[in-house]
């Protein structure tokens, strides 16, 4: 495996003394945007179903990108809506650690409660939208460098209130067009919810704030 010296994401975030401006932020974003969306366009898509800033490695160089693909799964796509994928860069699988092929969809094990899509606390049937979903929560861990629903100490407690449609509360210095991918990302409808393709599209345009 590649030596990502800087750690989990989540380690580098929750750090104060690390300086990271909104530049770095937006990097760590858009790195892990680019990791999802080559899974997601593989043939077939593939998802993750554990995304967390864990699950995010950090390089020397701060790149961000995906590993620990324990509970990824090959999947169909059966939204009625399909979701509108970006063609697949190859600077895509950059942002890729580790792939082992993975088959079949359960609901055994997955996520962790404090990045889990409410279709999965529900057991309702579910698709790459989970992802995204998670994605959402770790975006705003990034822009915050908090715990996600920090407020409560267990695991129940996180899926009862994001069943309930409770969400991070999202502080006033974070730039409009942010917030509104983080919403759209972890809306309680994944058919609402939006592609990694239009995610990376939309961080990049901020690039410019």
């Amino acid at each position: 495996m590649e030596y990502m010296e800087r750690g989990s994401l989540k380690n580098v975030l929750y750090d104060l003394s690390i300086d990271i401006d909104y530049e770095r932020k937006l990097s760590f974003a858009v790195d892990s945007a680019r990791g999802m969306h080559f899974l997601h366009t593989l043939e077939p898509p593939r998802i993750h179903r554990d995304l967390k800033s864990d699950n995010l490695v950090v390089s020397k160089d701060w790149t961000v990108k995906v590993a620990d693909f324990g509970l990824g799964r090959d999947v169909n796509i059966t939204r009625n809506d399909k979701p509108q994928f970006r063609r697949r860069c190859g600077s895509d699988q950059l942002h890729i650690s580790l792939l082992p092929k993975r088959d079949g969809l359960s609901f055994s094990g997955i996520g962790t409660a404090r990045w889990a899509a409410p279709e999965l606390t529900l057991r309702e049937s579910y698709d790459t939208a989970v992802d995204v979903y998670s994605f959402g929560i770790v975006l705003w861990e990034i822009w915050t460098r908090q715990l996600p629903f920090g407020q409560y100490r267990f695991d129940y407690q996180v899926s009862d209130a994001v069943v309930a449609n409770e969400r991070p509360a999202i502080s006033r210095d974070c730039p409009q067009p942010l917030a509104t991918i983080m919403k759209r990302c972890w809306s309680p409808r994944p058919s609402d919810r939006l592609s990694f393709g239009q995610v990376i599209s939309q961080l990049e345009s901020l690039e410019s704030i």
